[in-house]
């Protein structure tokens, strides 16, 4: 398949799931609306051309998947267009929008999350689409062979800085949910090692857990497989992809809580 973005049918670079930023392409695809779009910009905005003003949020995402800098190419208004470099390799997510109008890839200035998320909006866009990627990143690990278990924990392998494959045998027993639909979704439970992970500083945890198993059953129904499948009952409360959304967004909101 021929890309049209900027290193899209030359970068070769994989993330530890092995996700290459072709994919991440893909997703984006379906990501990026009017709402993460610069508000500048944003009247322009069409799903036609939806990579405008999608560059620094997407750039700092990629970054968040992929390491190396991002660079912005001075745009004459006091604004710069932003894009990735990863171990020389360069690619840019949102070249589309420009046409054929060339940029110049080379020489540029270094761009910092520090500096662009001093404002407020842009980094709410940025965690919006960053929320919406993660969410979707884990339901394609997910339909590649993970179970729900195993889908939300390896979307954050990076983060993590755990192999992949400790995460794998780590929460293979977690198939189907804990016990076999008996007990605990297996997404929630990933969801909850994670806030362990990520916010465990020596003292018990049971208020932020609660809380999270609170907020986990008032999205899907419930919290034990069986009763979201509906086995007893004939009555789905909430499909596995669903479950596997609502344990990264609540995962999310744990990483980025002030």
């Amino acid at each position: 398949m021929s890309y049209s973005f900027f290193g899209g049918n030359a970068v070769t670079l994989r993330d530890e799931n092995g996700l290459t930023v072709q994919a991440m392409y893909d997703l984006l695809k379906n990501l990026w609306s009017a709402d993460t779009c610069a508000p500048r910009m944003r009247k322009e905005w069409t799903r036609q051309n939806p990579t405008l003003g999608q560059c620094s949020v997407t750039a700092f995402l990629a970054q968040d998947l992929f390491g190396g800098q991002v660079y912005g190419v001075p745009l004459g208004d006091g604004n710069f267009h932003c894009y990735n470099a990863v171990d020389g390799q360069v690619f840019d997510l949102t070249s589309e929008q420009f046409g054929d109008t060339a940029l110049r890839y080379e020489g540029n200035p270094l761009q910092t999350r520090e500096a662009h998320f001093e404002k407020e909006e842009k980094y709410q866009r940025y965690l919006a689409l960053r929320k919406g990627f993660f969410q979707e990143y884990a339901v394609l690990l997910k339909h590649s062979g993970c179970n729900c278990c195993q889908a939300v924990l390896c979307a954050y392998a990076r983060q993590t800085g755990i192999p992949v494959e400790t995460m794998k045998k780590m929460t293979a027993a977690f198939a189907v949910g804990m016990g076999c639909m008996e007990s605990t979704c297996g997404a929630l439970i990933a969801a909850e090692m994670l806030l362990g992970i990520f916010r465990y500083q020596g003292a018990p945890m049971f208020r932020p857990a609660k809380a999270l198993y609170q907020a986990f059953t008032e999205q899907c129904g419930a919290s034990v497989c069986k009763e979201l499948k509906g086995a007893d009952t004939g009555c789905v409360l909430c499909e596995c992809d669903d479950c596997v959304r609502a344990a990264v967004g609540l995962v999310e909101n744990v990483l980025h809580e002030k």
